[in-house]
């Protein structure tokens, strides 16, 4: 393969046909990561499994022996019935666009550095959390089971996350479940991360508070502190900066700055 397409296997570790479809594209010099978010493509033998996930930014690849292709279905998802065809795997793989994850060079540490978990679906916005908040120890997920994985494993002095993100397929019936539709999962994100003992909090949004009436009625709440199991709380609407490609991006460092300063 000529493009560096990498790809994070999605499924249990004792799965043979995914890992036999693992083994197969790896003789074809193509790169198996370990996170998820930094992936340009998900391959899974469960369509249920890449709905907990679902970006609308990545790529998928579905190997299934009894799903079919159907118009629900987004056009980044991709069925593969029966065994493993891997030229046809491989020619799928050939026509995606290889994201434009930025490396930012890491920083020394700073002396007061957080371990700050970012939650955003949006990729400018996390490659701009990369850059904003340099100096501290980052987690960043791009969903909200991603989110709810990380709170249960990890310890976190600050959560900073989105308010809406990409609808989950956990525990829905495949007629409720919507593709890539936006839910407000942000505020249980903030009572998971208040739950767990996140001392500090934020929802961060950037919607325009006059075309969505939730981000209008969060326009009330974001003058407040909430305390909320021992931990500080706010909502914010971001102040919006460009960044280097003269994208306009969240500005996670003031956001920060808010809500460790919170009183």
């Amino acid at each position: 393969m000529e493009k560096n397409i990498k790809v994070f296997a999605l499924g249990s570790e004792n799965d043979t046909v995914l890992l036999a479809l693992k083994q197969a594209l790896s003789i074809t010099g193509i790169t198996f990561i370990k996170d998820v978010v930094e992936s340009d493509l998900v391959v899974s033998t469960s369509i249920h499994d890449v709905g907990r996930i679902y970006n609308p930014e990545k790529n998928y690849a579905v190997v299934s022996m009894g799903e079919k292709k159907t118009a629900t279905l987004p056009r980044n998802v991709e069925i593969f019935n029966g065994p493993p065809n891997l030229l046809e795997i491989l020619k799928y793989i050939s026509s995606i666009e290889v994201s434009q994850e930025e490396e930012i060079q890491k920083a020394e540490l700073l002396p007061d550095a957080k371990k700050i978990l970012v939650v955003d679906d949006t990729l400018r916005h996390r490659n701009s959390a990369k850059d904003l908040l340099k100096g501290h120890i980052l987690t960043i997920v791009d969903g909200y089971e991603l989110a709810l994985d990380a709170l249960s494993s990890q310890k976190f002095d600050v959560v900073l996350t989105d308010l809406k993100l990409p609808m989950s397929s956990s525990i829905l019936s495949p007629n409720v479940f919507k593709w890539g539709e936006l839910e407000n999962y942000g505020v249980f994100i903030m009572l998971e991360a208040a739950r767990v003992g996140v001392k500090h909090i934020a929802i961060v949004t950037d919607l325009n508070h006059h075309l969505d009436p939730f981000s209008a009625a969060f326009d009330h709440f974001s003058q407040y502190l909430f305390n909320i199991n021992g931990s500080d709380a706010v909502m914010i609407h971001a102040n919006l900066v460009d960044n280097k490609k003269g994208e306009t991006v969240k500005d996670w460092g003031e956001a920060l700055s808010r809500v460790m300063s919170a009183e």
